[in-house]
């Protein structure tokens, strides 16, 4: 009866599927899946490197490399720089065709697992002249990824202890704190002034300054976890009356914003001050 390479094919990649350990015949081929990671987060780039080995002394003809991925995984590429290959939903087949003896044939697959369990990646390799089959399965563990820490934020202001005195100058304190657990970058201190109230100077004088309107921006850079940067601003009140100094602090990783707001009353003669704090 004569048997059309088709239905060889078909009943190599059969046998190979339906085998949880290598034939006994495997000793033909030396087979090897390895990931480029494992554990491996969910949505990031995982790869799978197949090696074959031709361990016969003869040559092979009809090689062909059949990975069957798990249905939780999208394929990001195939390499066909050296082997032509055909995907059929998360199956991918490579044709080697001739394998000499002691010769290697190498494929490689990224994959981006899309849920958190297990993957597995079954690996057939056959000789669909001989039927000569080897097996091999690899699982990969696939985690959420791990959240995020974040730095958490404080801002306190501290008034002048003497009397306001309009078209005094007087000085202010601002502490920022990083309460952690994780480094905050990119802080920024922003400090309103009311009408009526104009800045002077601050210290330490080589932080990056930036107004706007009546807002004073302050670049405090990175505080690590525990750090803390302390300024002092010195403005002048050129009217009597009541005003707020609120400060705001907030950074790229900051679970929150923080406010302080510091209240002076002025006259010419006397002046009462309070402050305030709160979380936005």
């Amino acid at each position: 009866m004569k048997v059309f390479p088709g239905f060889r094919m078909l009943a190599a990649l059969a046998l190979g599927c339906a085998a949880v350990t290598p034939r006994a015949d495997a000793q033909f081929f030396g087979l090897s899946v390895s990931a480029s990671a494992n554990p491996v987060s969910t949505n990031t780039s995982l790869v799978y490197t197949t090696v074959v080995t031709n361990l016969s002394s003869s040559q092979f003809t009809g090689v062909v490399i059949t990975n069957a991925l798990s249905p939780s995984v999208q394929i990001l590429s195939v390499d066909t720089s050296l082997y032509s290959a055909v995907t059929n939903g998360n199956t991918i087949v490579f044709t080697v065709g001739s394998l000499n003896s002691g010769q290697v044939a190498e494929t490689t697959i990224t994959v981006q697992p899309t849920v958190a369990g297990t993957l597995t990646n079954t690996v057939t390799v056959v000789d669909t002249n001989t039927f000569n089959i080897a097996v091999a399965s690899l699982v990969i563990q696939v985690t959420n990824p791990a959240a995020l820490s974040q730095a958490d934020l404080a801002v306190s202001i501290t008034g002048p202890v003497q009397a306001v005195i309009t078209n005094d100058y007087f000085a202010y304190g601002v502490l920022v704190t990083n309460l952690g657990p994780a480094d905050a970058t990119g802080v920024v201190l922003t400090n309103s002034l009311p009408p009526g109230v104009r800045l002077v100077d601050f210290q330490p004088s080589g932080l990056a300054h930036t107004t706007y309107g009546s807002n004073e921006v302050f670049a405090l850079g990175t505080l690590t976890n525990g750090a803390f940067k302390q300024l002092s601003i010195r403005v002048q009140a050129t009217n009597a009356g009541t005003w707020s100094f609120p400060a705001t602090v907030g950074s790229a990783r900051s679970c929150l914003r923080s406010s302080s707001t510091w209240r002076i009353w002025a006259s010419s003669t006397s002046a009462s001050l309070s402050d305030s704090n709160s979380g936005l």
